[in-house]
């Protein structure tokens, strides 16, 4: 289990951001335009990076690429883009260009920075005073009123990946290690029973191999001011998925 201080110090880091963000620490966070705003000269690469990777990202002379899995679900890449924020902005890094390097991140890693991050990615999709304010409005007043249901209704208001918020109820203590194991798996049909559009849980077709942000706008502005030829830019284009 999590210690509970230093899931709390996580966060502290997580509100300190939004604030600075000026987001209320009560409220959903739509990270995906947030991050588009908040991150300058930002270039967003959604590609297929097999079944071990969800994102990496990497920052040099003022430039940003993060990288997002393609084939995993909406709700995982929100949680990876959250991820990455951590090494980007929270983590400490060299001052010297040269020490700088893209930051791969595995799915389920057990290095203390890659927990860290996942730490601090849960509590900035969902503060802890978000989560107990959720709670109080929702009347659950006791441990066992975190059903299946509250669950899935949770996630859907907050956009968490199911996986993110049993991991967190489990940490938390809210919910016993027997209906974790019961429940973890995705609640496709539940949701949908439910009434719920279940985009949260499948791969994020609308972004399938792609490229947004800095780099198209540097492509255009290079062709635009005759330094690449149109064949250079198109085939610039196509090595980002742009066809």
């Amino acid at each position: 289990m999590i210690n509970s201080t230093y899931y709390w110090n996580m966060n502290d880091e997580a509100n300190k951001l939004r604030r600075k963000w000026y987001i209320d620490e009560y409220v959903p966070i739509d990270i995906f335009s947030i991050i588009k705003n908040k991150i300058p000269n930002l270039t967003m690469v959604f590609m297929d990076m097999g079944d071990k990777i969800s994102g990496a990202s990497s920052e040099f002379e003022g430039y940003t690429t993060i990288f997002l899995n393609s084939q995993q679900t909406y709700g995982r890449q929100r949680f990876s883009l959250a991820h990455e924020v951590y090494h980007l902005l929270i983590e400490e890094h060299s001052d010297k260009e040269e020490d700088k390097q893209v930051i791969t991140c595995m799915n389920n890693s057990n290095e203390k920075i890659e927990k860290q991050a996942d730490e601090f990615a849960s509590c900035l999709l969902l503060p802890h005073n978000a989560l107990k304010y959720y709670e109080e409005f929702n009347g659950i007043e006791k441990n066992e009123d975190w059903t299946i249901e509250k669950i899935i209704d949770a996630e859907q208001y907050f956009q968490i990946s199911h996986h993110a918020l049993m991991w967190r109820l489990r940490n938390l203590n809210i919910i016993s290690y027997e209906f974790y194991q019961k429940y973890k798996s995705s609640p496709v049909k539940k949701a949908r029973k439910m009434g719920y559009n279940t985009k949260l849980y499948e791969s994020y077709t609308g972004k399938e191999e792609t490229t947004d942000g800095m780099y198209i706008y540097l492509l255009n502005k290079l062709y635009d001011d005759d330094l690449i030829s149109i064949e250079e830019k198109n085939r610039y284009l196509t090595d980002a998925f742009c066809d």
